[in-house]
């Protein structure tokens, strides 16, 4: 052997490889086959697992890391980066990592479900036993309990084998529970119950095979070099950089809180709660904050829709009524926000209604008073002169409005024949003479009545009359 092919063959001996399979690594230096039947395992349990919640695809949060080392642990343990543990080669995955990944799956998965039913999952899993291919689950654990029972009930008894899967997905839906055992298991709840007592009665016994994952170990798990991730979302995080965790990983929720709490701006801040409670997906204090937050904003829509995913991710029955009397109290406080809303855009419609009237008001004023400059009013008592013979002429009509421009006051009466015919009061008020009132007032603006009168005129044309006289009908 050559010395640079004999230097190759060490390194690549010495080089730790991966064995993967969606979320789970086995690392190992030169236990192949230990590393495919851990990787199988995981991988089968994970499959069936899924497949019994109706979540296919279901996985942790953070991956599941596993070594081929002399010394065996007995824990996953959350490290820097991953789920981890280490197991002795040739030893089968002990029940209790079957125990610890359900409950791993169903946390960081999974929206919650009845305790009952997630209790009895994680019992009837632990014993969950996988050969190549063959995976066979029933098998009675060390306490056998009616959680467990009640799992093994429906995925055993013939009458209901297959049918869990549709009554867990419903439930983890928020959907009614009644509906939910009618509709997957054709039964109701309290008929389970019954059964239930009596397969417990009689020492529920027997095992059912799973649909496996269709998997050849030797052709689909193949080893890559081990290189160790060069970031750590954990270590930003610890860090205090929660831009940076969030950022390194988008599906890890509690970066998001952490920036909730720092964020200034309302909305913002809200949504980031709601994101990072759509994540957690159990963590109903998440939730609880994100509705308290759209409350506060008065944005009663959100607020609902967070108040009924709390409810939902409640992890008890006090916790759960807790925040339904939180929801039904929103309503309250919506209705009492939109009677309030109705009564301020009606006022505020009001005032504006006002204010545009005084505006109007002063601005016909100002008119009025710029007209005015320079008239010489009509003294009392002053005799006027009639001077209405042969040389007038006339118009018949409605007056509309009396238009002031220039110190002057136009009076625009509309004839019969609907044009407007325009004639300028004389600026000396004794050539003016009033016919059929006492007394008249032609203020600026429109007139709010059209009044009926004859415009007699004398002298210059129409627009500026030597004199006017004003015949009212």
């Amino acid at each position: 052997m050559s010395a640079p092919l004999l230097v190759l063959v060490l390194l690549a001996a010495d080089t730790e490889q991966v064995y993967r399979a969606g979320p789970f690594e086995v690392i190992t230096k030169d236990e192949a086959k230990s590393a495919r039947t851990v990787l199988n395992h995981l991988d089968q349990f994970r499959h069936t697992f899924g497949a019994t919640i109706g979540q296919p695809d279901v996985k942790p949060l953070w991956p599941v890391r596993i070594r081929i080392t002399p010394k065996q642990t007995t824990d996953l343990k959350l490290g820097r980066d991953a789920y981890e543990a280490t197991i002795a080669k040739n030893t089968p995955v002990p029940a209790q990592w079957n125990r610890m990944l359900g409950e791993i799956l169903l946390r960081d998965g999974v929206s919650r479900m009845p305790e009952r039913f997630e209790r009895g999952l994680i019992d009837f899993f632990s014993t969950l036993d996988v050969s190549g291919v063959r995976v066979t689950a029933g098998a009675p654990p060390a306490a056998v309990n009616p959680d467990w029972g009640r799992v093994h009930l429906l995925m055993v008894n013939d009458s209901y084998r297959g049918r869990l899967r549709a009554l867990l997905f419903n439930l983890q839906q928020g959907n009614d529970a009644a509906a939910s055992f009618r509709n997957s298991l054709g039964v109701t709840e309290a008929e389970i119950e019954k059964q239930l007592s009596e397969w417990m009665r009689a020492g529920p016994a027997g095992t059912t095979a799973l649909n496996a994952k269709p998997v050849n170990p030797e052709r689909d798990y193949l080893p890559r070099e081990w290189i160790p991730p060069k970031v750590s979302p954990m270590e930003a995080f610890e860090r205090g950089d929660y831009a940076a965790a969030a950022q390194a990983k988008p599906e890890w929720w509690a970066p998001k809180a952490k920036l909730a709490e720092a964020e200034k701006d309302p909305a913002r801040k809200a949504a980031l709660l709601e994101e990072a409670a759509r994540l957690a997906r159990r963590d109903a204090g998440l939730w609880r904050r994100a509705a308290e937050e759209w409350m506060a904003q008065n944005r009663y829509a959100d607020a609902a829709k967070a108040w009924t995913a709390a409810e939902r991710a409640a992890a008890s029955d006090t916790e759960r009524a807790a925040m339904k009397r939180a929801r039904l109290d929103l309503e309250t406080a919506r209705a009492d926000f939109d009677d309030n809303e109705r009564r301020r855009k009606k006022q505020a419609a009001e005032d504006e209604l006002n204010r545009l009237r005084n505006d109007e008001l002063a601005r016909i004023k100002r008119a009025e008073a710029k007209a005015n400059e320079g008239l010489t009013p009509l003294a009392p008592g002053t005799k006027v002169e009639t001077f209405w013979e042969d040389k007038t002429e006339q118009v018949t009509g409605a007056l509309e409005r009396v238009d002031c421009a220039a110190g002057r006051r136009i009076l625009v009466v509309r004839t019969a024949d609907k044009k407007l015919f325009r004639a300028a009061l004389p600026l000396d008020a004794t050539r003016m003479q009033l016919v059929g009132a006492e007394s008249m007032t032609f203020d600026c603006g429109p007139v709010k009545k059209p009044l009926s009168l004859v415009l007699h005129y004398a002298g210059k044309p129409p627009l500026t009359p030597e004199a006017v006289k004003i015949e009212i009908r």
